[in-house]
């Protein structure tokens, strides 16, 4: 089975992106947080929003039930109701999933949300236990019923599709506005620098058993 669907590979578009500033990139990609998710320690980098360490940035939400577990952060002073930027770290046990259709259900959330018309992504690294992707959704007319989301609302997902134990491990950056256009990049939610230094902190995640 293709680690993604010939489906969603029909809707692929290449973006062009802006190399980050190497200054930025030795600074900032050095920023990391730590979590245990079920069976595996994350670590993972600094939200967009954050460039020093120590930081207080973040208003936290952090939730875990039996086979789930979230934690999120949005800037501080900004509320989960209302968020423009979102970044989480998603944990989830399914022994009877495997990796790829994990990847597909988790892709194909924002191609039925966004609509074909307005779907494009890029994949820009992958294993056979690791998948990071990059997610345009230009409108959102199919999320009328999910908080925030509906016509004349678009997004951009940076996203770490990850097994490397038991649990499925995601993390991911969302930045949300009003709709866009893919092919005019002063019209995305967040600019290409601000993207291209988020990739450089992705491609950095680590995973190892937890304690």
């Amino acid at each position: 089975m293709a680690l993604v669907s010939r489906a969603l590979f029909a809707l692929l578009v290449l973006f062009h992106l802006i190399p980050a500033a190497a200054a930025d990139q030795a600074g900032a990609n050095k920023i990391s947080q730590e979590t245990d998710v079920f069976d595996t320690a994350v670590r993972y980098p600094a939200p967009s929003w954050q460039d020093k360490p120590r930081q207080a940035a973040n208003e936290t939400n952090r939730q875990q039930e039996d086979a789930s577990f979230v934690l999120e952060q949005i800037p501080k002073g900004d509320k989960f109701e209302s968020w423009s930027k979102l970044y989480a770290v998603h944990g989830q046990l399914a022994p009877s999933l495997e990796f790829p259709t994990y990847v597909n259900r988790s892709v194909g959330v924002f191609l039925r949300v966004c609509g074909k018309e307005n779907f494009k992504f890029k994949p820009l690294q992958k294993t056979e236990s690791t998948f990071l992707v990059l997610i345009m959704c230009e409108d959102s007319p199919n999320g009328k019923d999910l908080a925030g989301y509906g016509p004349g609302v678009g997004e951009i997902t940076l996203m770490a599709l990850a097994q490397p134990y038991d649990a499925f491990i995601k993390v991911y950056h969302h930045w949300r506005g009003e709709s866009f256009s893919a092919a005019d990049k002063a019209s995305w939610p967040v600019t290409p620098d601000k993207l291209n230094m988020m990739m450089a902190r992705f491609r950095n995640i680590e995973y190892s058993r937890a304690r």
